[in-house]
């Protein structure tokens, strides 16, 4: 009996070690495992605003996305192209305005063709800014977005436009060019326009004095009052009469600037008149200095004799009649027999 007990108690411990040996060797073999493991790589976030380029396949990018890739598109300075100059007989180009306020961040420049001939050009355009004292040209930031598109001047379509815009933090005033080529690019035409900073108001200023005294009796001199500016780039100007024929007659003859107010925006309507009239001249007799006056008279001067023996008084208003689609000046006698019949149309100067 003590014998048996002996042999079982053996067994009971031999298997307790036999037990404790295979638990400490899965113990160290799960450990090993952990460290031969690689980390996981955590896949970068993807949004709608970014392009992702795909690598190529290899054997450890098998398993990981594709990184993304942020593209910026910046503005591109572009050079003055190289083709041989157009004339402003064959093709012209012009900005909309000759000068504008610095603050300016975009401005529009027309084509036409004058020639009896075909032109072709797109979208591509250099803009150049000249440096006073450098004394050259430096190419300025431009859109890096180009659309393929072909413009074909015709005599039938003679005229496109293109509105070009400004890439820089703070524009600088001077002198602007605004290339283009033509007929895959051996011709080349550019447009010149001027930006003008607070500093240099006085020389619009001194144009439209210089102008005045070289053409005094010029009409829209003879019809402007007052020329000034405030604090900001407007050029503020008082006419006795403010329409869209007299602006465009300005711009053309005087001054071209983009940012003119007259009369605070107000045009003066013309106001034509139907209705016969009737008046009397008490001696008073009214003529022009000519009988007959070409058709492209800018004006006429009128004189008035008083023979009535009593004194009057006038103003400034008139009107002006026309017969027959002709102007024509008359005498004093058919100017009153005009009005008192009432014929033709006018309308209020």
């Amino acid at each position: 009996m003590k014998t048996n007990a002996l042999f079982q108690l053996f067994v009971a411990v031999a298997c307790m070690m036999c037990v404790g040996c295979t638990g400490k060797r899965k113990a160290q073999s799960d450990v090993s495992l952990v460290k031969e493991t690689p980390p996981a790589v955590q896949s970068p976030e993807v949004t709608d605003d970014t392009l992702a380029a795909e690598e190529p396949d290899t054997e450890t990018s098998t398993d990981n996305p594709p990184r993304p890739v942020a593209m910026v598109l910046e503005p591109v300075a572009r050079d003055i192209p190289s083709g041989r100059p157009l004339s402003a007989d064959s093709l012209y180009m012009h900005t909309e305005y000759d000068y504008y306020p610095v603050a300016t961040s975009k401005v529009k420049v027309f084509i036409t063709s004058r020639a009896n001939r075909e032109y072709d050009s797109g979208e591509g355009y250099s803009l150049v800014y000249y440096n006073e004292a450098l004394k050259q040209w430096e190419p300025q930031p431009t859109n890096p977005i180009i659309n393929d598109v072909l413009w074909v001047f015709t005599p039938d379509n003679p005229t496109h436009r293109q509105t070009i815009h400004f890439y820089t933090d703070k524009n600088r005033p001077g002198r602007y060019r605004i290339y283009k080529s033509f007929n895959r690019n051996t011709r080349t035409a550019y447009a010149e326009f001027e930006l003008i900073s607070k500093a240099q108001h006085r020389k619009l200023l001194d144009k439209i004095s210089r102008y005045g005294e070289k053409h005094p009796k010029d009409r829209v001199i003879e019809n402007l009052n007052t020329s000034f500016f405030r604090d900001n780039d407007t050029l503020y100007m008082s006419w006795m009469v403010n329409s869209e024929a007299l602006q465009k007659e300005f711009r053309r003859k005087v001054l071209n600037y983009a940012a003119i107010v007259v009369n605070d925006g107000k045009e003066d309507a013309a106001t034509y008149f139907t209705q016969p009239m009737c008046t009397d001249t008490f001696g008073i007799k009214m003529y022009t200095e000519k009988a007959v006056y070409p058709l492209n008279t800018e004006s006429v001067a009128v004189r008035i004799v008083n023979r009535s023996g009593r004194s009057i008084s006038m103003g400034s208003p008139y009107w002006v009649l026309s017969l027959f689609c002709q102007f024509v000046s008359v005498t004093s006698y058919a100017y009153a027999r005009h009005l008192s019949c009432g014929e033709g149309n006018g309308y209020w100067g």
